[in-house]
């Protein structure tokens, strides 16, 4: 029996498989996984997976990636994949042919026409006999990486510089869920659609259902054995319909998955009524939040990152000790009493994190700097992450002091600093690094990071000379700024990475700056993103287009303007067509504290 598990990146697809074939096996079934504990057996197939994964392959167009991906496909089949079924049992695979078609299709937007004979060619017609779908929430899935990551990075592990399909943004994301959901509409006898979102149902709940079907399909008289021919044909005689239909769910909020039998899922819930105003969205949010906390504490604590709102300090309180590294993340940027109390308690349990917390405008000041002084010696690459654009003694006094321990950590930190002594430290590094500071990527990525928002001569030297090496750092550079160079490099590379290109659009009110949000807007809510707090008409134009299709974005674009009358209604009205959207719930709740508290609205970097 051949069994795949298919989802969005975060959909947990790597847990519950491995879960379930250790649960099998307790049971003297037979259970051969190809990718077990989230890593292939092959060492060609993993060489495959970097090539798409590098991010340096940034030019890589969607038809090229999808050979590239059915090569890797066509490898595991042959080499892992045939022999596990020959030797007979059940053969899991974390992934099949199906992701390829949602992600070229779906995201990229491949004719199905060219993407389904390629899949057919590589499947030979091999198709499983259960997939099973782990449906997912794209902004919890992300919470869920993103936790992931943190405790990584807390740990000491490598966290790795990023995925190249990660640059796509939040709209690939929605687009590719969507594309599984019409694939699993259209072949229900060999779908499984399991909701992996629900707050109040536990993982072991999700593989009890799986582990059920599966025994059911193998026992005698279960579902028919595997189909040689079906899955190509289906897709190919329903591409129109799965198109029309992915583009709306994409288009839709994330709570809403059409075509799917709510049967089908572990967990179903009628929608909630729309909140009646801006304080019952709060609520609302923490309620969902405080659910969530009992099944996935550190989730919950990622939830209420960046938030300064006295229920979210309360619950910090009670996430501190069973999330610490992702309660310190959630720190950044916050200056008011309790932040502070927060950092002192988790100082020695999560020394980096909270270092990296000592970042913005409304966290400087005396005890900003005594902090990094306290911890610059244990965490010097944290402490000096939070020095970007900081020209004052002290940061200068800590960039001396370290540059001899961390000099790479000390140029990144001179991002928007364009002065003599900012260059010497950069001409320092050029020095001592030699050849390896524009080409090798690990040491390209600091000095590119460290050119944001820099438009001299100079700075464009050296970003053309660290791009192939390091493109996404330099595209990062981009920041803020608006000479014709930025935009041409911007319309040159925003198909390939929209989320990277639009968000160095922040604070940036120039006609090229809005001709690209407006051309991406449809399918890059990042497009939204890199207009915080601003208000002229173009601004507003674009909210008020978008609402429909990225409500959370569109709302947290307000920053401080959602204190005013078209802001309010924006709100309400994004709220009153996504009642249950997370993000959405944070943002209202993030933004009406915000200004009820007379803050300033700064977007971060």
């Amino acid at each position: 029996m051949f069994v795949v598990f298919e989802g969005i990146d975060g959909s947990g697809k790597t847990s519950v498989s491995n879960r379930v074939a250790r649960r099998l096996r307790d049971r003297g079934i037979a259970v051969d996984h190809v990718r077990e504990g989230g890593e292939f057996a092959s060492p060609l197939v993993r060489r495959l997976r970097e090539v798409g994964k590098d991010p340096r392959n940034l030019a890589l167009e969607p038809l090229p990636e999808l050979l590239l991906y059915l090569a890797r496909e066509a490898q595991i089949l042959s080499e892992l994949t045939r022999p596990a079924l020959a030797r007979g049992g059940v053969v899991f695979a974390d992934r099949y042919l199906y992701s390829y078609v949602a992600l070229s299709h779906h995201a990229r937007g491949l004719p199905i026409e060219t993407v389904q004979p390629l899949v057919d060619g590589v499947a030979g017609g091999l198709w499983p006999d259960l997939v099973v779908l782990l449906d997912v929430d794209p902004h919890l899935a992300r919470a869920r990486r993103r936790v992931s990551k943190i405790d990584a990075r807390a740990a000491g592990k490598p966290t790795g510089t990023g995925s190249r399909k990660g640059l796509a943004g939040a709209g690939a994301q929605r687009r590719v869920r969507a594309g599984y959901l019409e694939l699993a509409r259209r072949d229900p006898d060999r779908w499984m659609v399991v909701e992996n979102s629900a707050p109040d149902v536990e993982l072991r709940a999700v593989v009890d259902r799986v582990c059920e079907e599966i025994l059911r399909r193998a026992a005698p008289g279960g579902k028919p054995a595997r189909s040689s021919a079906s899955a190509g044909a289906k897709a190919r005689a329903g591409a129109a319909s799965a198109q029309a239909s992915a583009d709306r769910a994409a288009a839709a909020g994330p709570h809403e998955a059409p075509g799917v039998d709510a049967k089908a899922s572990v967990h179903a819930k009628a929608p909630a009524p729309a909140p009646a105003g801006l304080t019952s969205a709060a609520e609302r949010f923490f309620a969902a939040v405080e659910a969530r906390a009992v099944r996935e504490p550190a989730v919950a604590a990622y939830l209420i990152a960046g938030m300064g709102n006295p229920a979210a300090h309360a619950l910090r309180e009670r996430l501190a000790e069973a999330a610490p590294h992702v309660v310190a993340y959630g720190l950044r940027g916050l200056g008011d009493e309790e932040a502070w109390r927060m950092r002192e308690r988790l100082r020695d349990a999560s020394p980096q994190l909270v270092a990296r917390s000592l970042d913005g405008i409304a966290v400087e000041g005396e005890r900003a700097e005594a902090m990094r002084l306290a911890l610059a010696d244990a965490e010097p690459a944290a402490v000096l992450a939070t020095l970007g654009g900081n020209d004052s003694p002290a940061a200068w006094a800590l960039r001396q002091r370290l540059a001899e321990r961390d000099l790479p950590a000390v140029v990144g930190s001179l991002r928007r600093l364009d002065s003599p002594r900012a260059w010497e430290l950069r001409e320092r590094y050029l020095r001592r690094a030699g050849e390896a500071a524009t080409a090798d990527p690990v040491a390209a990525a600091p000095l590119a990071g460290s050119l944001r928002g820099v438009a001299s001569p100079e700075a464009w030297r050296l970003r053309r000379a660290c791009f192939d090496a390091a493109p996404v750092a330099v595209l990062e550079s981009l920041a803020e700024l608006d000479d014709d160079e930025s935009f041409d490099w911007r319309e040159r590379w925003v198909e390939r990475a929209p989320r990277v290109v639009l968000r160095s659009l922040i604070r940036v009110d120039h006609p090229r700056g809005w001709a690209l949000r407006q051309r991406m807007a449809p399918r890059a809510k990042e497009a939204l993103d890199s207009m915080s707090g601003m208000d002229g008409e173009e601004a507003w134009r674009l909210r008020e287009e978008a609402v429909t299709l990225w409500p959370s974005t569109a709302v947290k674009s307000l920053g401080s303007l959602i204190a005013g009358e078209r802001g309010r209604a924006l709100a309400l009205r994004a709220l009153g067509a996504e009642p249950d959207d997370l993000s959405l719930l944070k943002h209202v709740t993030s933004l009406t504290h915000h200004a009820s508290a007379g803050g300033s609205w700064e977007e971060s970097d």
